[in-house]
């Protein structure tokens, strides 16, 4: 449900819309973001390299979003897709940075306790890496379709009046995560290779923060390890490029809604210009 069509539930809300900030939000994004690093980072670092493919991690990491969107009832766990809802109007601007805030805390927690298991030994953490082979253009491409893929997937299945999910009741509670979970699968198996897959910024900070705080040497104020997993080296295309994706996702729903509006939306309005002209009277 839209922001407008929430506030159409209230005639006083008509008039004057104040956003409401939802606390278990924010808590679903924290608590599903720290689930989320912690397994599938997790995963890749307790895991015998020897037994890892791209296959069984996409598969970790697309089963492990489905089963938190079951269980936070669709929630975002992404700030990519929180900023595509934000632009597209699905979700109000104060909501949407909070969520994006718990997300990037939940994430840090998740890592540290990564690596409080490995007891401070060495460990990548899961954390992304642009490999060498590939061009700063390639990686940037590849980010970017691969999260407009993924919120475009959110879109048609969880927003959208005519998904199926939003069609037919009685397929909402699982079309939309086992979906979503699936364009986080396939997702990763285009581009593991090709940029370590991250198309969610927080899931990449996480780890690079945690590695970040472990190699920095405070009383000289420097770091002491060199590597791309370290913000301000090519870390910021895990920054941009998936936020980018988002601005163009929510854009094309935006216009996607002005140009071709929904049977409900077109309904709604009117409604809304009935109880404008009894308000004006």
């Amino acid at each position: 449900m839209s922001d407008i069509e929430a506030g159409f539930t209230n005639k006083a809300s008509v008039v004057a819309t104040q956003p409401k900030i939802s606390l278990k939000s924010i808590w679903y994004e924290f608590l599903a973001m720290f689930l989320f690093v912690f397994v599938c980072c997790g995963s890749v670092t307790f895991s015998n390299p020897d037994n890892l493919s791209n296959i069984s991690i996409a598969l970790t990491f697309g089963l492990c979003i489905t089963v938190l969107l079951f269980c936070t009832n669709v929630g975002q766990i992404n700030s990519a897709v929180t900023v595509a809802l934000m632009v597209s109007g699905d979700l109000n601007i104060v909501q949407g940075l909070c969520n994006i805030a718990a997300q990037i805390i939940g994430a840090i927690v998740g890592a540290f306790l990564i690596w409080a298991i490995m007891a401070g030994e060495y460990s990548s953490l899961g954390a992304n890496e642009i490999p060498e082979k590939t061009s700063l253009i390639s990686a940037c491409l590849g980010e970017f379709m691969g999260t407009y893929f993924l919120c475009w997937v959110v879109f048609q299945t969880a927003v959208a009046e005519e998904s199926v999910a939003r069609g037919e009741p009685t397929l909402n509670a699982c079309t939309a995560p086992i979906a979503i979970g699936l364009a986080v699968f396939l997702a990763h198996i285009l581009l593991i290779d090709l940029t370590s897959c991250s198309i969610n910024f927080p899931r990449s900070l996480g780890p690079a923060f945690v590695q970040f705080i472990e190699f920095f040497d405070f009383k000289k104020g420097s770091l002491y390890y060199s590597g791309q997993i370290i913000p301000g080296t090519s870390f910021w295309v895990y920054l941009t490029m998936p936020h980018l994706a988002g601005i163009v996702a929510g854009l094309h729903r935006r216009v996607k809604i002005l140009v071709c509006p929904s049977p409900r939306i077109l309904e709604f309005n009117g409604k809304l210009n009935s109880i404008e002209s009894i308000l004006a009277n």
